[in-house]
């Protein structure tokens, strides 16, 4: 096994302990996409699926933040500023969709 391999391996261990699911969860769906590859002989071939490995595990890190950010924003914003913002985020919404039943009938 090469290094930069073991290297990723060890990088979806890593972190998969902070992933939302647990590294119950990762441990066997990583260990099987490596063992789907495990043919792999070409260096380029093997280049390109860690490349694509490390780029899943930048998603991983930021499914890991969005989680952290979120229990923090619970956690240390009020409860009116929720709402205010709940209200805000749904009057966005429906301006939107005006303005785009708008640009509907306009087209007609």
């Amino acid at each position: 096994m090469q290094s930069r391999v073991r290297d990723l391996y060890k990088r979806f261990l890593l972190v998969g302990k902070d992933y939302p699911l647990g590294l119950e969860y990762v441990r066997p769906k990583v260990k099987e996409a490596f063992f789907q590859q495990a043919q792999l002989q070409d260096d380029a071939d093997i280049k390109v699926a860690v490349a694509r490995g490390r780029w899943m595990v930048k998603e991983m890190i930021g499914v890991i933040q969005l989680k952290k950010y979120r229990a923090m924003n619970q956690r240390y914003t009020p409860a009116e500023m929720h709402m205010l913002l709940r209200t805000l985020h749904e009057e966005a919404q429906s301006d939107l969709a005006m303005t785009a039943d708008d640009d509907d009938e306009e087209k007609r």
